[in-house]
């Protein structure tokens, strides 16, 4: 082969593999501090109603709901165990998840960043199956669900915004 056939062809194979993988880009921490504090958000509000429920002890409500009603549904459990120790779990593997993207560096950070995005939205599309039972099958409404549940779609659309930085997509 000539050198110029040689040099097409390798530039050729280049090209090729960069389409092949994703364009990380190095972007800093930029909104993962912002996932985290969500994060502790969603610990904090699924701890108090796990802590309530493992004490048997009744939800502060305040008047503004009907948390009594929507935690002894037949949907605040999932095989028995209470969807606020789901809640809890999911919360905490996020917030691993980000300090872990914090921590790491390359594939890795992003495989991290990846991991809670994929279980942020999982917890926004159960978050939104719950808060419609909540409407239209329970007819009662927890103000610490909903909390829950908004920090939930926010902490989804904040990944999905961090992931659409790292690989450069528009």
């Amino acid at each position: 082969m000539s050198v110029p056939r040689e040099r097409k062809k390798e530039r050729l194979q280049r090209l090729q593999a960069q389409r092949l993988q994703p364009a990380v880009r190095a972007v800093g921490n930029g909104l993962v501090p912002v996932m985290l504090a969500l994060a502790a958000v969603g610990i904090v509000v699924s701890g108090y109603l796990a802590v309530t429920y493992f004490n048997d002890a009744q939800v502060a409500c305040y008047g503004l709901g009907q948390c009594e009603q929507v935690q002894a549904s037949a949907y605040a459990r999932v095989f028995g165990v209470p969807i606020a120790y789901f809640g809890l779990l999911s919360y905490a593997a996020i917030a691993v998840l980000l300090e872990g993207r914090l921590r790491l560096s390359g594939d890795r950070a992003y495989l991290a960043l990846l991991g809670a995005l994929s279980l942020a939205v999982a917890g926004m599309v159960f978050s939104a199956y719950l808060t419609y039972v909540e409407f239209f099958v329970i007819d009662a409404l927890c103000p610490w669900c909903l909390t829950s549940a908004v920090v939930a779609v926010v902490l989804a659309a904040v990944a999905a915004v961090q992931v659409r930085r790292e690989t450069g997509v528009r």
